[in-house]
């Protein structure tokens, strides 16, 4: 797939509307003094498209923060500036990759897969076609095994 036509679809299959301000982006976003509530601060109010490659790179972890509601509405953001700003978004694109890597059956980590399952859960089959058509680019255009991987353990199902 050409990288515009994976740009097209991802603006295409992801919601336009901002993120509702009254819902919590963070699991922790009402604790101050914590990474959890920078966070949250710092994308309250902002839309996917309102991301840009310095937020993206710099809350790179914030992947690991984001209720499965929030990481499911800024995924688009992260998923879009890793394909056009490859080398500045920097740990982000290894941090999304981990974190579209479903955790094997044998995963001692039951909060992971849990986590996994609450953010998937609700996707759109399209939504998931599109991660799919994302992880397959970056392991061709980049050469990278973990985005492989990540597709063959789950998202490959909704590949078409």
């Amino acid at each position: 797939m050409r990288r515009s036509e994976l740009l097209n679809q991802i603006t295409q299959v992801f919601p336009k509307q901002p993120y509702p301000k009254a819902q919590a982006i963070t699991l922790k976003d009402d604790v101050r003094g914590t990474e959890e509530y920078d966070t949250a601060q710092a994308f309250r109010g902002k839309s996917w498209q309102d991301l840009d490659t310095e937020t993206v790179r710099y809350y790179s972890v914030a992947l690991h923060f984001f209720t499965p509601q929030a990481y499911r509405y800024f995924l688009p953001a992260y998923m879009t500036l890793c394909v056009t700003h490859y080398t500045h978004v920097d740990m982000a694109v290894d941090t999304l990759i981990g974190t579209l890597r479903s955790p094997s059956v044998g995963d001692v980590h039951v909060e992971g897969r849990s986590r996994f399952q609450e953010v998937v859960t609700g996707l759109t089959d399209a939504q998931k076609g599109v991660i799919a058509h994302f992880l397959a680019y970056m392991g061709e255009t980049h050469h990278k095994s973990d985005a492989i991987s990540a597709l063959t353990r789950y998202w490959q199902l909704f590949q078409n």
